[in-house]
């Protein structure tokens, strides 16, 4: 049967969704008779192994089967949970994807983007009944202190199943079934023979006639970009002030990646042609080397085809007369100044601050003066709607020129993929925001719009209000993925409010609840020994700030907050704080919160609203480039009193910090906006005293109690009663001279940061004892 359906997807240049419910053993050696009678050079992936799948049926049921003894030949790779990205850029005929393993849904949609033409992705799962008690392994991840997974909701489930039933192009097979899969397929073969089949992948790009060299186009607006892009870039003339962006959206399977290999590929065979030119260095950057395997891969196709000779080693390719060289995002401020061309693949899964180093102005030493923008616009790994309203109007300023352009024919599948549709739909990726007229723009205000909280149950039972709201947050993130949408139906500490004008959301907030720690736990977390999901701010201001109390307070951050792009700026993102700060504060909250990726405009939005800031990230993001901010708004009396004793001391830390020239890679306009207090106290306090000894018998890091140590030393052995008394140099150096850590490894000759930490708990240990 399985040899029938691929020939029937083959012939039709379609993917399809094949949906096995049923027992896992069961699935499992239906899979494998079915697989047994295949052609064996089939690349099979598989998702999920059954001896490590953890899950257990909520109701106890349990499975006797004996699995199958029948074997197959083929090939099969076996991905994990942590695994799947390595993925990127392969390709399957088969994949199987057994949600009995966890139902992943970044992992489903980047591994499906590896089926070929003519393949498909099978589904594994127990029957919808016994789907929606089993408790899913992934529900691990959605747990927070101190929810149990038993005790996860199964909102998102449902809305997967709902959508997997309705869909007409999905073939599904159920161990409850009374018909034999044969017929179940050749049925279903009938009914999709009125829908449209995929057009021909490839056809004939009319443009290869007359421009020959392209030939490694697949489609019509494959050629026009990789034409558009070659003949942008002038080969003979140096790199000039006059700065050129070509930006290129599409949808995945569209050949982006692909359009820069050939694009790269010719322009280094054309510096050979042009061989009295200087060599050409191209730099590729991509959220992840795996990820850009295809422009590698398309630009050896055009110098293998055109006889070039070329070498690939440590992230490069090289020729004689140029290189293609991958540097991740993090570097790019260091290591771009000497590329001629700079390619950004799947830039909207980049931090935009990451890439701002592309942005700076060209002087004859500094950044590159061509640089093409790739990016998907819808995808698992981070949307493009982020990319068009946020980062493109920065691109607009940096640059003189800017080109767009777009790839919309499928290459990897045809245009009509059923596999490709289904997938959209059960992952929400293809959201869009909706569309206002612009005379009804002028009339939305503050005093027209409605309030109003959304309930997961709710959501799900209409799909459309679900797609607006999702669309907005994915609009108002840029690393907003299909796993967000689930933990948003089924995160056990979520709340959804927003705001409606006519019935249409134009304003959206995602809230986590947070804090009632226990004090057991509050002690472990301030001495550095546990670190338990969830509850991002109590934690922070317990482990890193040093307030034990800070655990007894109930906490609602702000995880997501949109306001539609054509609506903003009108007051309705201050609206919507203020009414969900209501909605809390008669829940009994102490505080409405929020952690962001610090910014000027963000900063001074979030001040003009009353936040107080409360901590500061002393390193930036891996993941962000930026340095994380917390704040918060008291909705009590106590807790006003608590957030002053926290600020303060922030603005104390914030100060030393300075004077020690910690934050020297801030904006002095940011701290301005952040620094509310002018004088630095140096009497040495019991919270001091608490900071320090947790640092030297526990596992405080050592810059989060730099202000204790500080005030230590000039309180105790700088002051007139304690001049004449010996102080450790390294001490000295660390906490009064503002010496930085990797000074201080060279000067004390340690071997590094560890051991550095390490020197100072011994001697603090000695100093104050």
């Amino acid at each position: 049967m399985l040899n029938q359906l691929i020939e029937h997807l083959t012939q039709n240049k379609q993917r399809c969704l094949f949906w096995v419910k049923g027992e896992q053993c069961w699935a499992q050696a239906q899979i494998q008779t079915w697989l047994s009678t295949t052609d064996p050079s089939l690349q099979i992936t598989r998702f999920g192994e059954p001896q490590l799948n953890t899950g257990i049926l909520r109701h106890s049921q349990t499975v006797n089967h004996e699995q199958s003894q029948s074997q197959t030949q083929n090939q099969i790779t076996d991905i994990r949970i942590k695994q799947y990205k390595k993925m990127l850029g392969q390709e399957s005929d088969v994949l199987i994807y057994d949600c009995y393993a966890g139902l992943n849904p970044d992992a489903l949609g980047a591994l499906v983007g590896t089926v070929k033409l003519g393949g498909l992705c099978i589904l594994i799962s127990p029957e919808i009944p016994q789907w929606l008690d089993y408790v899913d392994p992934e529900y691990n991840r959605l747990c927070v202190e101190p929810y149990q997974p038993e005790q996860i909701s199964h909102h998102y489930l449902q809305y997967f199943i709902n959508q997997l039933t309705l869909s007409s192009t999905v073939l599904t097979i159920s161990q409850s079934d009374k018909h034999d899969p044969q017929y179940v397929f050749e049925n279903w073969r009938e009914d999709v023979g009125d829908i449209k089949i995929g057009s021909d992948v490839r056809g004939e790009v009319e443009g290869i006639k007359t421009h020959p060299q392209y030939n490694q186009c697949k489609t019509d607006d494959q050629y026009q970009v990789v034409k558009q892009l070659f003949e942008s870039f002038d080969l003979r003339s140096e790199c000039s002030t006059s700065q050129q962006a070509l930006i290129i959206q599409a949808d995945r399977g569209r050949g982006k990646s692909a359009s820069l290999g050939i694009f790269s590929g010719l322009l280094l065979a054309e510096s050979k042609k042009q061989n009295d030119s200087k060599s050409i260095n191209i730099v590729v950057t991509a959220p992840h080397l795996a990820s850009i395997s295809g422009v590698f891969k398309f630009c050896e196709a055009v110098l293998k085809q055109k006889n070039i000779n070329y070498s690939v080693n440590n992230n490069a390719l090289k020729t004689e007369f140029g290189s293609l060289t991958f540097i991740g995002p993090d570097d790019l401020a260091v290591k771009v100044t000497d590329a001629d061309i700079v390619l950004v693949d799947e830039a909207a899964a980049i931090p935009s601050q990451m890439l701002l180093p592309l942005l700076s102005p060209k002087t004859a030493q500094s950044q590159c003066a061509f640089v093409v923008f790739a990016t998907t616009v819808h995808g698992y790994e981070g949307t493009g709607r982020g990319f068009e309203y946020k980062f493109k109007p920065l691109v607009a300023k940096a640059f003189n020129q800017i080109t767009n352009l777009s790839l919309s024919q499928p290459i990897r599948w045809s245009e009509h993929d059923f596999l490709e549709a289904d997938i959209n739909q059960l992952l929400m990726i293809n959201t869009h925001l909706p569309e206002f007229d612009r005379k009804n723009i002028k009339l939305i205000n503050s005093e027209n719009v409605s309030f109003s909280v959304l309930s997961s149950i709710e959501l799900i039972n209409q799909n459309d209000r679900l797609a607006s709201l999702f669309g907005l947050l994915v609009n108002a993130h840029y690393r907003t993925t299909p796993n967000d949408l689930r933990n948003m139906l089924d995160g056990p500490n979520m709340q959804v409010f927003s705001l409606q004008y006519k019935g249409e959301i134009i304003g959206a907030m995602l809230l986590a609840e947070e804090g009632c720690i226990d004090p057991d736990l509050a002690e472990q977390i301030w001495q550095g020994r546990r670190r338990p999901k969830g509850h991002l701010l109590p934690q922070s201001l317990i482990a890193h700030s040093g307030f034990k109390q800070a655990g007894e307070y109930r906490y609602g951050r702000i995880v997501r907050i949109a306001i539609h792009p054509e609506l903003q700026n009108q007051g309705l993102g201050s609206l919507l704080l203020n009414k969900v700060k209501q909605a809390i504060t008669q829940q009994g909250f102490d505080f409405i919160c929020t952690s962001f990726g610090v910014a000027d405009n963000l900063v001074k939005f979030w001040l003009s609203n009353q936040y107080v800031p409360v901590r500061l990230g002393l390193k930036a993001e891996a993941s962000t480039g930026e340095y994380s901010l917390l704040m918060t708004q008291a909705l009590n009396l106590p807790s006003k009193t608590f957030e002053q004793d926290v600020s303060t001391r922030f603005q104390q830390t914030l100060l030393v910090e300075q004077k020690l020239n910690m934050r020297h890679e801030l904006s002095e306009r940011l701290l301005n906006m952040l620094q509310q207090s002018a004088d630095l106290t140096e009497q040495y306090t019991g919270q001091d005293a608490q900071d320090i000894a947790c640092f030297c018998h526990h596992h405080r890091s050592l810059d989060t109690c730099i202000l204790a140590m500080y005030r230590y030393v000039k309180s105790g052995f700088m002051s007139e009663e304690g001049k004449g008394q010996r102080i450790s140099p390294l001490i000295l150096d660390k906490v009064i001279n503002g010496v930085d850590n990797k000074t201080l490894i060279q000067n004390y000759k340690l071997t590094g940061e560890k051991q550095l930490v390490q020197q100072l708990r011994n001697e603090w240990l000695s100093f104050i004892n």
